[in-house]
């Protein structure tokens, strides 16, 4: 069982500290998925099948972001939940991870909730969050 979750999605250790973070300033979101393994693909291609989640590639263990280890650096956010007339919730993640310094982008065609971050800025990002909690 994975050890760290939001909303009920494994997510990596550093997800799981900035996203906790970006809660508790007033960000809304929702996750979609967190942990992109094989498994994870079949839940959310499943999902989709049912007409209960977004859009969901076949599964395949060949895929770049299971192949090449992007699991624990890319996450899909809920492109309806929480949004407004004028952004989506993977929209004002995006320009906050930006704003603070993390190299964010959605580069998948099609995907707008899937959001990639630079691997060495989110261990950065949540080991800053993590100082900055010690001392209070």
């Amino acid at each position: 069982m994975a050890k760290y979750k939001i909303d009920g999605n494994p997510v990596s250790k550093p997800w799981h500290t900035v996203l906790t973070h970006y809660r508790r300033t007033g960000g809304r979101f929702r996750v979609n998925s967190g942990r992109r393994t094989l498994k994870e693909q079949w839940r959310l291609y499943r999902l989709y099948k049912a007409g209960k989640g977004n859009l969901a590639a076949y599964p395949n263990p060949g895929a770049p972001h299971i192949r090449y280890g992007r699991a624990n650096h890319a996450i899909d956010v809920d492109n309806l939940a929480h949004a407004t007339n004028r952004t989506t919730a993977p929209e004002r993640m995006l320009r906050w991870l930006t704003s603070n310094g993390v190299k964010a982008s959605r580069p998948v065609p099609g995907e707008p909730w899937h959001i990639e971050v630079d691997r060495a800025d989110l261990l950065r990002f949540a080991k800053s969050i993590e100082r900055k909690r010690a001392r209070r």
